[in-house]
């Protein structure tokens, strides 16, 4: 979305292929507003087996399938352990689950998605015919769009660029084929082979390969050595400057007797969640500060936890909002007073690898930002950012130390932020998109 907003200042007019029905209820109309007025969008009609699966699942259950529970806390031991299991009933253990298996492993290759990959290629090869497109650009997820584009690139002999905001085969959802989580599907060995063949045609065909880390370019490069190495590029995510613009400035009242704690976006069910809480409840219960400190989540993904935080001892000091349009959660962040970031566990592989996407806009926010976790490449780059205060995921007494020092700068007038603003800038969307377009100039010229 933002690389569309911001190409036409590059000499660059997207035309942009999306899906008809999406399978989502979350939907932010308003991120639409952001786009040049004449930017066509075509749409496809997408046919996705998940949509059955969730009405079989509602009428027997009564909620959806991928409706995750909270996880048990993991204070110490092995930090790749799973969080136990809900144990599933007989209809689902030994008929459902199989069945879904069978479908994701046949059908749903290489993601839910693939019923829109028909009717996008028809559309689309309409599309480059009529608006007479010079290169074809994919992002993913769904990877289902790098096989559209790879078919399309193949039929018209139009440029490819693709590009990975997550990872496809080396993602932990794909290289974990013994997973033991019984929520999951299996991945089996034959769609995996299945999905490196498709991803090493992707790769091969592209002009460009884009990636939103170092560590994830690295990991591909060493996943597929015959793929040219100078095709691999790092474009991270970033923020917009224009987002920052339209909020009013906010003073922070350095004298309120509250420490108010925002976390805005998704919240895995592996991350240290269970252990915030934990030492949430601890300096509730033993310092006696309580209504001086608030936690906000904005996430359709606490949901499973509201029940909980809506009772003692958390209904006085945590808040679930639930989804916010854009520009409502980046104005959340720069009123918080501290905003917390809690990464997922993940392998060790890809642990090192992971970069929020909210990292960039906490960055710019310009306000002092907690990360509970593990250390790897998120880490590294907010703590170039200079704004950081990092705490290890099983730490639950330096977490707790943390907030409390948090809380006492807070009381003092002292808790302000001093942003590395040359590191920070150099994420802003309109930069970023000019390396897309420089990249897509010299693919044009060949």
């Amino acid at each position: 979305m933002k690389f569309s907003k911001y190409l036409p200042d590059f000499g660059w007019r997207p035309v942009i292929l999306s899906v008809k029905n999406p399978d989502t209820k979350i939907i932010d109309d308003s991120l639409l507003k952001e786009l040049p007025e004449n930017t066509k969008i075509y749409k496809a009609y997408s046919f996705e087996f998940v949509r059955i699966e969730d009405w079989v699942f509602e009428k027997i259950y009564g909620r959806r399938q991928y409706q995750a529970q909270p996880a048990k806390p993991r204070v110490s031991g092995d930090s790749n352990s799973p969080a136990t299991p809900v144990r599933q009933s007989p209809l689902k253990r030994f008929v459902l689950t199989p069945l879904r298996n069978v479908i994701h492993n046949f059908v749903n290759t290489p993601d839910g998605k693939v019923g829109w990959i028909p009717f996008a290629i028809v559309k689309g090869l309409w599309i480059i015919w009529r608006e007479k497109i010079d290169v074809i650009l994919s992002t993913s997820p769904p990877e289902s769009g790098h096989v559209i584009a790879l078919i399309l690139s193949f039929l018209t002999r139009k440029k490819l660029v693709v590009d990975f905001r997550d990872p496809w085969t080396t993602h932990d959802n794909r290289r974990n084929l013994e997973t033991t989580a019984l929520w999951a599907p299996r991945v089996s060995k034959s769609r995996f082979r299945y999905e490196r063949w498709l991803e090493r045609r992707t790769l091969s065909r592209a002009g460009a390969i884009i990636h939103t880390g170092n560590g994830r370019a690295q990991l591909v490069k060493e996943s597929f050595p015959t793929i040219d190495a100078g095709k691999h590029h790092v474009i991270t995510n970033g923020y917009d400057e224009a987002d920052f613009a339209t909020i009013q400035p906010v003073s922070q009242d350095q004298t309120a007797k509250c420490l108010h704690i925002f976390s805005i976006g998704e919240i895995y069910t592996d991350s240290a969640i269970e252990n915030l809480l934990i030492a949430l409840e601890n300096l509730i219960a033993a310092e006696g500060i309580g209504s001086e400190i608030k936690l906000t989540f904005v996430s359709e993904s606490v949901e499973m936890w509201r029940e909980r935080l809506s009772v003692p001892p958390f209904d006085k000091n945590v808040s679930v909002l639930g989804f916010r349009p854009h520009k409502e959660a980046v104005a959340m962040m720069t009123q918080a007073d501290v905003l917390l970031l809690l990464v997922p566990s993940g392998s060790e592989v890809m642990r090192d690898r992971v970069i929020a996407g909210r990292t960039f806009e906490y960055m710019r926010s310009a306000r002092p930002i907690l990360m509970i976790g593990w250390e790897g490449e998120s880490s590294r780059i907010l703590s170039a950012g200079g704004t950081l205060t990092f705490v290890p995921h099983d730490d639950i007494k330096k977490i707790e130390h943390v907030i409390l020092e948090f809380h006492r700068r807070k009381m003092a007038g002292e808790l302000v932020a001093n942003p590395n603003w040359e590191f920070v800038r150099q994420f802003d969307r309109k930069l970023q998109t000019g390396r897309l377009a420089g990249l897509m100039d010299s693919l044009i010229k060949r």
